[in-house]
C-alpha cells in the first residue's frame, strides 16, 4: 500500500514551453508501527517528475530524484511532481503512519 501527493503546473502555451530543470530533491522520512506497537522505520519516500508535452505524439517521460545535473526539456504542456511512500503492505489490517517528506522541483521558463 502506498500513498501518493503530487502537485501539477500547466502551462497554457499552444506549443507548451522550453524549461530548464535545474534540481529535483527530496528529504524527509516516514515512520509506521503496527496497531499499538512501536514506531519502526520502513524506508524513504520516492520523488519523481513527470513531464507532459504539448505534442501529443511524445509519450510522457518521468524523470527520478535526485536530479543535480540541470536538463533542457521542450514543448512541455505538464510537470507533475509526486511523493510516494509506502504505508504499509496487503497483509496489514491497522498500520498507523507518520511522514514527513519534502520534495522540489527548480526550473526555469527558456
Amino acid at each position: 500500500m502506498y500513498f501518493s501527493s503530487s502537485n501539477d503546473i500547466t502551462f497554457t502555451a499552444s506549443s507548451g514551453r522550453d524549461l530548464r530543470l535545474h534540481e529535483t530533491s527530496r528529504s524527509g522520512s516516514v515512520l509506521l508501527s503496527p496497531q499499538g506497537g512501536d514506531l519502526i522505520a520502513y524506508g524513504d519516500a520516492e520523488v519523481f517528475l513527470t513531464i507532459s508535452f504539448a505534442d501529443t505524439s511524445k509519450p510522457s517521460e518521468d524523470r527520478s530524484a535526485p536530479l543535480s545535473t540541470p536538463i533542457e526539456v521542450d514543448g512541455v504542456r505538464n510537470l507533475r511532481l509526486t511523493l510516494l511512500f509506502p504505508i504499509g503492505n496487503p497483509g496489514c489490517t491497522s498500520v498507523q503512519y507518520m511522514a514527513l517528506v519534502n520534495g522540489h522541483c527548480i526550473f526555469e521558463r527558456l
